[in-house]
């Protein structure tokens, strides 16, 4: 399930509000961003692009900047929403290396359900 345009625009709204910065801003650049490259892509969903693309940052209106804390966060909120490929994003955009990122043993719970995640994905 993937929510509508307005519904994701309203979350990000809320969320800005619940942690106010610029990573609100960098969120709707994002998703206009993946929008006009999805346009020019065949078989690419622009609405669905730009859906995943402005709340793949959506972790952060819990009021966390660091990687993990939102990444996971993210993660927990769009699982519980039903939004499978916004979840999915949420939890891989900042580990563009996949598995070659995790060389090491995570010691935080969101590191280590995120190395879980990335070294299962397929």
């Amino acid at each position: 399930m993937l929510p509508t345009r307005e519904e994701a625009e309203k979350e990000l709204q809320i969320a800005g509000e619940l942690n106010s910065g610029p990573w609100t801003k960098h969120s709707i650049n994002v998703g206009i961003a993946a929008r006009n490259i999805a346009e020019k892509i065949p078989h690419l969903d622009s609405e669905k692009a730009y859906i995943v693309g402005i709340l793949h940052d959506i972790g952060r209106r819990v009021g966390v900047v660091n990687i993990p804390k939102h990444v996971y966060e993210g993660y927990l909120f769009c699982k519980e929403k039903g939004w499978e490929a916004v979840a999915q994003v949420c939890m891989t955009h900042s580990y563009p290396l996949m598995e070659k990122e995790f060389a090491y043993e995570p010691t935080t719970i969101e590191e280590q359900e995120i190395k879980k995640y990335i070294l299962n994905y397929q």
